[in-house]
């Protein structure tokens, strides 16, 4: 395991996972990462999904943001609204 990595969130909830810790949970593009909190620590998991399944939703959610900028509807709780989250 690789020591203890510092990083912020930005002002849109982003972090930055240091290029060791990548490295070594194989993550590079399109690898799915599953999170959820434990006891207050906030834990990621690799997972494995296609480049097709990220491809469908991304395609899923460009669609979804499009229809509902026509429509006038808000997209900031886009994500929550759909279960994308």
């Amino acid at each position: 395991m690789s020591e203890v990595a510092i990083t912020t969130v930005s002002k849109r909830g982003q972090i930055v996972i240091p290029k060791e810790i990548r490295d070594e949970l194989g993550l590079t593009k399109n690898v799915g990462v599953a999170m959820k909190t434990v006891s207050g620590k906030l834990v990621l998991t690799r997972i494995s999904l296609s480049d097709k399944d990220f491809e469908l939703k991304e395609t899923f959610v460009k669609k979804m943001k499009k229809r509902e900028k026509m429509k006038g509807i808000p997209v900031n709780n886009f994500a929550k609204r759909y279960g994308l989250e």
